[in-house]
C-alpha cells in the first residue's frame, strides 16, 4: 500500500509542478533519459541477476506479443469493415496493442505485487513490449504510413537500448556474484 501511495503522490506532484510552471520545458525528456539510461538498466541488473531463470519467467514476455498480434488481427478486421484509412488503422494497432510497461507498469507491479514481481515486469517490458514495439511495431508503422521499413535502424535501436543490454548482462552474469558495493549502488 505504501508503494501505491508513493506512486500516486509522485503523479500528483508532477501534475502540480507542471501546472504551476515549476518544471523546465525539457523536464519530460530529461526524466525519460534518466529512466531509460540509468534507472531501468539498474533495475534489470539488480533484479534479474539474482532471479532464477524459469520457463514461466521467460514465457511471461509472450503476453505482450500475443496482445499486439491480437490487436493487429482484430483492429485490422474492424478497420477493413469500417473502411478506415491506413494511418488510422496503424495508429489503432499500435495504441491498442502496446502497453507502457516501463513507466507505468513497473511501478504498478511494485505497488500491487511487491518487489518479487519486478523480474517478471522487467522481462515482460524488455523481451515483450520493447521488442514487440521495436520490431513488429516498427513494421506496422512503416506499412501503414507508406514508408519503407528501415531494418538497420530497427537493429541499431534494439542492440543499443540500455535496459535491454542490462537485461542480457544480468542474465549472462548470473553465475558471477556482484561485489557488495555494486549491489548497494544498483539498489539505490
Amino acid at each position: 500500500m505504501n508503494a501505491m501511495v508513493m506512486l500516486l503522490a509522485c503523479l500528483a506532484a508532477g501534475i502540480i509542478l507542471q501546472r504551476a510552471g515549476k518544471l523546465p520545458d525539457n523536464a519530460p525528456a530529461a526524466l525519460n533519459a534518466y529512466v531509460i539510461n540509468v534507472a531501468l538498466p539498474a533495475l534489470a541488473l539488480t533484479h534479474l541477476h539474482k532471479t532464477a531463470l524459469t520457463v514461466e519467467l521467460l514465457a511471461s514476455a509472450a503476453g505482450a506479443w500475443l496482445m499486439l498480434g491480437a490487436a493487429a488481427l482484430f483492429i485490422g478486421f474492424v478497420a477493413r469493415r469500417m473502411k478506415l484509412g491506413a494511418a488510422a488503422t496503424g495508429a489503432l494497432i499500435l495504441t491498442g496493442g502496446l502497453a507502457n510497461t516501463s513507466f507505468v507498469g513497473l511501478p504498478m507491479i511494485e505497488a500491487w505485487i511487491g518487489r518479487d514481481g519486478l523480474p517478471y515486469g522487467i522481462v515482460i517490458d524488455q523481451l515483450g513490449s520493447y521488442l514487440a514495439l521495436s520490431t513488429f511495431g516498427l513494421m506496422v508503422a512503416a506499412r501503414y504510413s507508406g514508408q519503407p521499413m528501415q531494418w538497420s535502424v530497427m537493429w541499431h535501436r534494439i542492440l543499443t537500448f540500455p535496459p535491454l543490454i542490462a537485461l542480457v548482462i544480468a542474465l549472462v552474469l548470473r553465475p558471477v556474484p556482484f561485489h557488495p558495493a555494486l549491489e548497494d549502488a544498483l539498489g539505490r
